[in-house]
Order: C-alpha cells, then sequence, then structure tokens
C-alpha cells in the first residue's frame, strides 16, 4: 500500500477502496488514443487486471495522440494490446495483464466480457458501442464510454438497470456526413485527455463502490473554448435494448468492410480466411510479391503506396486507400481470396 498511500489517503476512496482496486478487473476496448491513456491511469492507480483489446497495430500517425506506444512499436508494426502490455509491464511489475490481439464483435462479445468487473471503450466507432451496450446489458456490466472530435470530449458511465443505455441516447449509428469523428475533425491530444480524465475518475468511483457519486450522464467539454455541460438522459421506456432486451447488435457477424476512424485505411473480412491463417507458411508465399515482414500476430505486405497487414485470425487492414473496393481488389490479387 505504500506506493498508492497518497492515493490513499483521498477520503472518498480511502484504504477500502484501494483494496478493492486491486482485486478488479477491468476490461480496455481499444488500446488507441483513449485506451491506451485509460489503461495507464488504471495501472498506475492500481487496478488488479486490465484485459486489453484491440484490432490494430500502432502507426506513426497515431503517436501525437497516443500513450503508451511509441517509434519502435510503430517500426515493429506492433499490435496495440502487445505494445501497450510491453510498457505497462515496465511501469508496473505486479500488474496482470491479459492480451486479446482481436476486433470486439456482435459475435464474440460477450466470450471477452464475461469475467470482468467493468468494461472501459476506447474504441472509434457506434457500432462497436452499441455492441458493448447490448453485452453489458446482457452481463450486468458498468461500463464507461468515452470519445472525442476535434477539441470535444464526451465521458459517460452506464450502468445496467439504472437509468438509461447508450441506445437510449444513440438507437443507430449516425450517416457518415453527419458523425462527428476524428476521420472528419481531426482530434487535438486536450481532448483526448480531458474525456479520459473523466472517464477513469467514473471508474474509479464504480470500482471503489462509489457509485452514487457518479455523474448524472454525459459529461462534455471543448478544450478549445473552454466550454463544457453535464446532463442526465432519461431511460427510453420503448427502448429496445435495456426496456425490452432485444439485441440488434449481439450475436450479429461483423461487417465485411470497415473504414478505419481518422485513417486512410479498410479493415476486411475474407471468407476464404473465416478459419484462420498459418502466418509463416503465408509471409513464404507472399515473399515473391513485395517487401513482407512478418511476427507472432501478423504478416505484413508493402504494396508501393498500399499495405495488407492480415492477423492470425484472418481478418486483413489494408491501408493507403478509404475505398472499400479498391481495398477488395488489393486483396483479391495479392491473397488470391
Amino acid at each position: 500500500m505504500d506506493r498508492y498511500a497518497p492515493q490513499a489517503r483521498f477520503r472518498p476512496l480511502g484504504t477500502e477502496g484501494q483494496a478493492s482496486l486491486s482485486r478488479a478487473r477491468v476490461a480496455l476496448v481499444g488500446l488507441g488514443a483513449l485506451g491506451s491513456r485509460a489503461a495507464e491511469g488504471l495501472a498506475r492507480a492500481g487496478v488488479g487486471t486490465l484485459r486489453l483489446i484491440d484490432r490494430d497495430v500502432v502507426e506513426l500517425s497515431n503517436l501525437h495522440r497516443v500513450a503508451l506506444h511509441d517509434e519502435s512499436d510503430a517500426e515493429a508494426a506492433r499490435p496495440k494490446a502487445v505494445s501497450a502490455a510491453r510498457h505497462l509491464r515496465r511501469l508496473r511489475s505486479d500488474l496482470e495483464l491479459d492480451l486479446r490481439v482481436d476486433d470486439l464483435t456482435g459475435e464474440n462479445a460477450l466470450e471477452l466480457l464475461r469475467d470482468v468487473d467493468l468494461v472501459l471503450d476506447g474504441s472509434d466507432n457506434f457500432e462497436t458501442r452499441l455492441v458493448l451496450n447490448e453485452a453489458c446489458l446482457e452481463l450486468g456490466l458498468p461500463w464507461v464510454h468515452a470519445a472525442c472530435s476535434g477539441s470535444t470530449a464526451v465521458a459517460w458511465a452506464l450502468l445496467p438497470g439504472r437509468g438509461a443505455c447508450f441506445a437510449c441516447q444513440v438507437s443507430e449509428p449516425p450517416p457518415p456526413e453527419k458523425a462527428q469523428t476524428c476521420a472528419v475533425e481531426g482530434v487535438i491530444p486536450p481532448a483526448v485527455g480531458l474525456a479520459v480524465a473523466v472517464q477513469v475518475g467514473e471508474a474509479l468511483k464504480i470500482l471503489s463502490g462509489r457509485e452514487d457519486e457518479l455523474l448524472p450522464g454525459p459529461w462534455t467539454h471543448d478544450a478549445w473554448t473552454g466550454r463544457g455541460a453535464c446532463f442526465a438522459v432519461p431511460a427510453e421506456p420503448e427502448c429496445a435494448a435495456c426496456a425490452r432486451r432485444s439485441w440488434s447488435w449481439l450475436g450479429r457477424p461483423a461487417g465485411p468492410a470497415l473504414q478505419q476512424c481518422g485513417r486512410d485505411a479498410v479493415q476486411l473480412r475474407p471468407a476464404s480466411l473465416a478459419e484462420g491463417v498459418d502466418l509463416a507458411a503465408l509471409a513464404d508465399r507472399l515473399e515473391s510479391a513485395g517487401e513482407v515482414e512478418h511476427n507472432d500476430f501478423l504478416v505484413r505486405l508493402e504494396l508501393g503506396p498500399e499495405r495488407l497487414t492480415v492477423f492470425r485470425d484472418g481478418r486483413v487492414l489494408v491501408s493507403g486507400t478509404s475505398d472499400p473496393g479498391r481495398a477488395r481488389g488489393l486483396v483479391a490479387t495479392a491473397l488470391g481470396t
């Protein structure tokens, strides 16, 4: 407890709350701008176990806004979950880490989240958030949403059975032209820091048994103008998710193509790779097609201005284009799928 004595002297937390943190298991979905900072905050606060879930690899364009990852991680094409764990182990030798280089979807969400106490949302799209909402309702798990775009930060703690769920506020993903995302508006690091500060603060309240002190609803603040608000969201009596428990996202297969927020990249799921990939064999087969790198988690093929990254579970990330048709053509040509 000496390590956490200054924190435990904070009266609302205290030694009992600190002990609760040491026993807690928290899943982080996404280890980019939001999730990497949240993971560091929870590790430093003394949370016992972190499950790190992320589908992506570290890129140089991530580094202006993320924590934990650095240039060496980008150069080595480390999956974000692996990179985050590498740095967190240096930060705290007693931290229990559970790495999942995977894409959380309606098909695997319950499996990935079943045995944790709390979920923190560091995702970058509404589809994943709606899956998280239904999975946490099904499992009775609290979760804390965070998001940022441009200079605006958002955080919201959600407790199943107590107040509104995420679908009460956002029942369907907004059309791309109306979605406020970093792909459209960019993002500045202060907005990320604000969102994560409130998200981790809400997480500490939940994990230490102080749920009565949570903010009343979504919190938002603009890091550029200084304007902010926090408002209560009433539960929708006819909400399909929390009122009727009718799942629209749980069990739904992931879409065949997903554009990456804020990046010139598309994620594909070729049907021919659905059973998984022998990475070593694939790397050997692709040597004549271009410059190839591979590790225990992926194979990367350089194709001039474009790049294919193939993961063990059969996902393919095509960097250098935001056109799903172009991405499919590159994958078909290079992999014969």
